[in-house]
């Protein structure tokens, strides 16, 4: 029994991984999907922060007099800003600083509702009684009526800086009155609140992990069980193999237990990536030390690793629950589109519960929630990042899952064995591990491309993010750079391509370039660094950077420009030159290059390699300038070129910032005269033209 149970599983478990479906939800997904969504969320967060910080707040008075009030507390404000200075908010703070600075006082004849609801003020202010000649008004007590639009983003974010202003401005009048009669401000505080968290901050790393990771696990444990539970169902249903099983001398539960298991593993297998994936990136990403930083009172953040592998053993009994639900519910489906409609209603049954509790902090293991399916999952995994080890209880909602898990395998069996499908051969999983089994081939297949890609991007991701700190020296830079060009960008693609018996002129365009080519490489390299500056320099005045990424970028080039001019140019041209194009425009190109036209493609690795530069404000350019190496290498038939392009860009923008007079001699100084930009794009132009007239020899040129 177990015999032909494991054929079947080891046949079905391959075809299943070789389904690009399959692959990307249970691979691709977790390995891109949260570093990019961490990236996206905290630079929009600090965008955003930065345009609040630049923004100027109009604030609507009746009158001269409430003007001269108000003017009085603008300029006192700013004198409390300046000694506030040498305090500055920690980096990677998101949450935005306005300044007095920032409002502007317009008197306006209008009643101020209407004013602010006609957008003329962000905010009006009327003090109710009037302001006399002097600040304080004879020491009397005022109302101070703030009128504002809390359906309007602008007008909220107006308002709660001018009230924390005016909090701060009656601070300081509550000191002068008490000065006046001889007191100080302890006599307004005879009890002094002071706060010691116990909690640890590996208890507070799980707090954070435990609002958002066992939703997003349960959902995508689920969702990675999808695909291969419809193709072991609907597709070997409507792929017609139905008859072959009617004359199969193998038992249905032996067939349904093969396939079965397969829809496990992947479950679990994409459960310990999302998981391991999640953490990585919030450990690595710096989500929690921002929090920590928006937030002070929370305390220092870590995250408990060591509940890790708890939460994957917790979530096994879960996938095998909903793994055999999907194959019961896929059992009715005729075709793999009907399939997919039958998985919405399983899906929905998985994020309801989750959803409601992952909302619901109050709620504990105890009573029904400790047998309630799906919500006892999310329960339980949160009492465990948060170290509340009720052991019982926890067994409990183990068991029952555990049953609930069984229970749905024997009504899967049943239904699936009245509509099952059996195998029509028997496959190896050897093919897929020993490399004398391979078939040599000329490039690799979109799937491995992209497999890679999807492999080195967290890697590299999480190398710079986890030995980039505050204190870093130039050498350090140096060595991190070296080691995540040679380790990340390098190694990988060329042993995978020997692993596969690839073709390494064909896989990385190793045929020597015309002399064409050659000189078109050289007039783009001296054009490109010109070019991606002023496009870099127009992206900035649309949308400008906060002050915290400028520093960041600054200090990055100081480092940067402290070792001596060599090794700069050896470490941070040179080789990024070499490295980064050998995965993208070698490895990446090339295995996109028999599916998609060659301008598609070009776009394509392009976005790619500006989407592994982190960066929100050079994204744009860079993906320019990954296209234009993508292009160069299309048409070329040649990496060559690209490198000589890319090593020149690096290089010739490095030299600009560590020696003034060669940034006046390239002419992107800001004195320097405006003729310079539309020089080098005619010497662009020229440079692209002789690519494109330096066409490869006929058969090596590549296929659309």
């Amino acid at each position: 029994m177990w015999r032909r149970t494991w054929i079947i599983y080891r046949k079905e478990l391959i075809e299943s991984l070789r389904d690009r479906r399959t692959l990307i939800a249970m691979l691709l997904v977790p390995l891109l999907l949260y570093p990019v969504l961490m990236i996206i969320i905290i630079q929009a967060l600090q965008v955003e922060k930065g345009r609040r910080e630049r923004d100027v707040y109009k604030i609507a008075l009746p009158n001269e007099a409430h003007e001269r009030w108000l003017r009085a507390i603008l300029e006192a404000d700013t004198e409390e800003e300046k000694s506030r200075a040498s305090q500055t908010r920690p980096a990677g703070s998101i949450r935005p600083d306005i300044t007095a600075q920032q409002f502007r006082i317009i008197v306006t004849h209008r009643a101020l509702e209407d004013a602010v609801r006609g957008g003329d003020a962000a905010v009006a202010v009327q003090l109710d009684p009037p302001p006399g000649e002097t600040l304080d008004a004879n020491g009397e007590n005022r109302q101070a009526i703030v009128y504002y639009d809390p359906a309007e983003y602008l007008s909220e974010v107006a308002f709660r800086a001018f009230a924390r202003m005016l909090d701060r401005h009656r601070d300081r009048v509550v000191l002068d009155r008490l000065r006046r009669v001889g007191l100080t401000a302890d006599t307004l505080s005879p009890l002094q609140i002071v706060e010691r968290s116990v909690a640890s901050p590996q208890k507070l790393g799980g707090a954070l992990l435990g609002q958002i990771l066992p939703f997003l696990l349960v959902v995508m444990t689920a969702t990675g069980a999808i695909y291969p539970a419809i193709d072991l169902t609907a597709g070997e249903r409507e792929r017609g193999t139905l008859e072959t099983l009617m004359v199969t001398p193998v038992p249905i539960a032996q067939i349904v237990a093969g396939k079965f298991l397969v829809v496990v593993t992947i479950a679990i297998l994409s459960t310990l990536l999302n998981l391991a994936s999640m953490g990585a990136t919030i450990r690595f990403g710096g989500i929690g030390q921002a929090i920590a930083q928006s937030a002070p009172a929370a305390g220092q953040i870590e995250i408990p690793f060591r509940v890790l592998p708890i939460v994957l053993v917790v979530m096994v009994p879960f996938a095998v629950l909903f793994s055999a639900v999907m194959l019961a519910v896929c059992s009715f489906a005729r075709t793999f589109k009907e399939a997919q409609n039958y998985m919405t209603p399983v899906i929905i049954a998985a994020m309801v519960p989750a959803m409601l509790v992952s909302y619901m902090p109050s709620i504990r293991l105890v009573g029904a929630w400790t047998v309630l399916p799906v919500a006892n999952v999310v329960v339980l995994l949160r009492e465990l990042f948060l170290e509340h080890y009720d052991v019982p209880a926890m067994l409990l909602a183990f068991t029952a899952t555990t049953l609930y898990a069984a229970t749905a395998v024997v009504i899967a069996t049943r239904l699936y064995g009245q509509e099952a499908v059996l195998f029509s051969d028997v496959g190896s999983y050897k093919t897929l591990l020993r490399r004398r089994l391979f078939r040599p081939a000329p490039t690799p297949s979109v799937s491995t491309a992209l497999f890679l890609v999807a492999v080195v991007f967290p890697l590299s991701f999480y190398w710079q993010t986890t030995f980039a700190t505050p204190a870093m020296s130039a050498e350090r830079l140096r060595f991190m750079t070296i080691v995540l060009m040679l380790a990340c960008f390098l190694a990988p693609p060329i042993a995978l391509a020997w692993y596969l018996k690839l073709d390494p002129r064909e896989t990385f365009a190793l045929r020597p370039p015309s002399s064409r080519a050659m000189l078109a490489a050289v007039l783009i390299a001296v054009a490109a660094p010109i070019l991606a500056l002023t496009l870099a320099r127009a992206q900035q005045r649309l949308f400008p950077p906060s002050d915290e990424m400028i520093r960041a970028l600054a200090d990055q080039q100081t480092l940067m420009l402290e070792l001596p001019i060599g090794s700069v140019l050896l470490t941070f041209a040179i080789l990024p030159g070499l490295c980064e194009e050998v995965l993208f425009r070698g490895w990446l190109l090339a295995g996109l290059r028999n599916v998609l036209h060659p301008a598609t493609r070009c776009i394509i690795v392009g976005l790619v390699f500006g989407l592994f530069h982190t960066d929100l404000y050079r994204i744009l350019s860079t993906s320019l300038i990954g296209m234009l190496l993508a292009y160069v290498v299309t048409a070329s038939g040649s990496l060559l070129p690209a490198i000589i392009i890319h090593a020149g860009h690096n290089g010739l923008a490095l030299l600009v910032a560590k020696h003034e007079p060669f940034a006046h001699w390239m002419g992107v100084a800001d004195d320097s005269p405006a003729w310079i930009v539309p020089a080098a794009a005619i010497v662009a132009v020229i440079g692209l033209a002789l690519i494109r007239s330096a066409r490869p020899p006929a058969d090596s040129a590549p296929t659309a």
